[in-house]
């Protein structure tokens, strides 16, 4: 006899390109009840249940909550973004749940709360916090204060400078011990009991120092790179460290490096409808697709200057030579499609894909 999966609130669902896979592995792990502003579509696939409330208001989620815990046994409360952390936070209190806080997860969406703790802790800082090419990210859980480094990663100009676009690479080489040390004692000075953190850290000419520490997992499908690239398994860690548990010990396995990189253009020259031509994929490109509608980003500062995200890839190889072969090559493979034309014959715009499962191999 099996027993009870345990049952996860999941606060907000965030961006289908850059949080299905998510949703996905924490459903083969537990029972997913999601908090939502709207009620769910793509999510249907992966949930128990759904309530709708303002998900950016913490009273309205620590009540959905609390209402769903009087029927039902929660064993756990978590985000998949920054934004609705706090609220997250909130909940988990409530219901006696393990979290950091909503006073340690408010403080690491506060550079001068940041730079505070690290300075009565005596952990060195940087006095700015404007991202660098060179910056490291490293992604780290925390299970009753002691942390636990997932993986790294660099954003892509600073790797391969000759590549457009964005994106970022993992690679468990990036990283020196100093650093990882230094990262892992962020976590401790802004007093990060239980959850997830991305924290910047910059080397310079008096050694490593942090540039700040983010609430959650990397963005930008960065998770899912290194999945692919350390078997670290981004969804498996979310349902543990949101009950309480301590992450697996990360598999040994050979060496490998993953980068995803989106295509990117301005809002006046950007192309129309693409798909990219499978033929043209080399084995190391794991998945190509289009975005189903233009992701816009801020790409100056003040947010003034925008682009838009119309396609994005994922390579693995043993190499960074390798990587950015492939994302040459997947790039090259984009081609323009003609409008409401799909794959299937179908019109419209089509759904996000669901990335391939990391455990089975390269997938196109």
């Amino acid at each position: 006899m099996t027993g009870r999966s345990p049952l996860l609130i999941v606060v907000g669902s965030g961006h289908r390109v850059y949080h299905e896979y998510l949703l996905s592995l924490m459903a083969e792990h537990a029972r997913v009840w999601l908090l939502r502003d709207a009620e769910p579509t793509w999510e249907k696939l992966y949930i128990a249940g759904c309530t709708v409330v303002d998900t950016r208001d913490s009273a309205a989620v620590v009540e959905a909550a609390t209402r769903l815990a009087d029927r039902v046994t929660v064993d756990g409360v978590l985000c998949l973004d920054e934004a609705r952390s706090v609220p997250s936070a909130h909940a988990a209190a409530a219901l006696g749940l393990p979290t950091a806080g909503a006073e340690v997860v408010g403080r690491s969406q506060n550079p001068d709360g940041v730079r505070d703790a690290l300075a009565a802790a005596g952990v060195p800082h940087v006095a700015e916090a404007e991202r660098r090419a060179d910056d490291l990210t490293f992604d780290i859980a925390c299970v009753d204060g002691e942390p636990f480094p997932l993986f790294v990663s660099r954003q892509i100009d600073a790797v391969f400078p000759e590549l457009t676009g964005s994106g970022h690479v993992v690679d468990s080489t990036f990283a020196d011990e100093e650093m990882t040390a230094l990262a892992v004692a962020a976590q401790r000075a802004i007093g990060v009991r239980y959850g997830v953190t991305h924290t910047r850290v910059r080397r310079t000419a008096r050694g490593p120092k942090i540039v700040s520490v983010h609430w959650g997992l990397s963005g930008d499908l960065v998770p899912y790179a290194a999945s692919i690239a350390a078997g670290v398994n981004p969804g498996r860690v979310l349902v543990q460290v949101a009950r309480g548990i301590r992450p697996d010990p990360i598999p040994v396995r050979a060496h490998r490096v993953a980068a995803v990189r989106f295509l990117t253009a301005q809002a006046d020259t950007a192309p129309g409808l693409v798909h990219a031509d499978e033929t043209r994929l080399p084995s190391s490109v794991d998945v190509a697709e289009a975005f189903p509608a233009p992701d816009r980003r801020s790409t100056g500062t003040g947010g003034g200057t925008r682009s838009l995200r119309y396609a994005y890839s994922v390579v693995v190889d043993d190499t960074v030579e390798g990587c950015a072969r492939a994302l040459t090559a997947a790039e090259k493979a984009f081609m323009p499609r003609s409008k409401g034309e799909f794959r299937d014959g179908t019109t419209g715009i089509p759904d996000a894909p669901v990335l391939p499962d990391a455990s089975v191999g390269p997938v196109r």
